[in-house]
């Protein structure tokens, strides 16, 4: 009893604290323990004969309890709510952050692509003018040769 007394302002001005910070478990932190030492209130106020002895009075601690815990189950699933909704929200930032990168090496590729396509063609004009060059070079010889075997 004495252990709950002393922890009683700390919880209270952690719950309000939180509260304050618009902390969703803050609030249900504060309302559960809350009934938990309103519970212990009427139990002992009941065991000091202050309060007449009825049900509440009689079993206010355990009553107290189970609202404890019911009250800090549901902020327990709210904050299972809320790192859920962190992870959709992160795993929507990674999905929308890997599709950009798609899209730059997307673009990356087809400009590489163009650059090679320029290259090769290039490259295929240079092999033609070779080729032209040879056979010119081919037929100058051959008219030379035939020239210098032939006398006028």
């Amino acid at each position: 009893m004495i252990a709950i007394l002393s922890a009683l302002p700390a919880m209270l001005a952690i719950g309000i604290q939180e509260t304050l910070r618009r902390n969703a478990a803050g609030r249900y932190f504060l309302i559960g323990w809350s009934g938990f030492i309103l519970g212990g209130a009427l139990n002992i106020l009941r065991a000091f004969d202050l309060v007449p002895v009825n049900f509440a009075t009689t079993y206010g601690s355990q009553i107290g309890s189970l609202l404890t815990l019911l009250i800090l189950n549901m902020g327990l699933t709210e904050q299972f709510r809320q790192v859920q909704l962190v992870r959709e929200l992160d795993r929507e930032r990674v999905l929308q952050r890997t599709a950009e990168m798609n899209r730059q090496l997307d673009l990356a590729g087809q400009e590489r692509t163009r650059e090679l396509q320029e290259k090769n063609a290039e490259a295929e004009r240079a092999r033609a003018e070779a080729e032209q060059a040879l056979l010119v070079k081919s037929q100058f010889l051959a008219t030379m040769s035939h020239e210098s075997r032939t006398p006028m």
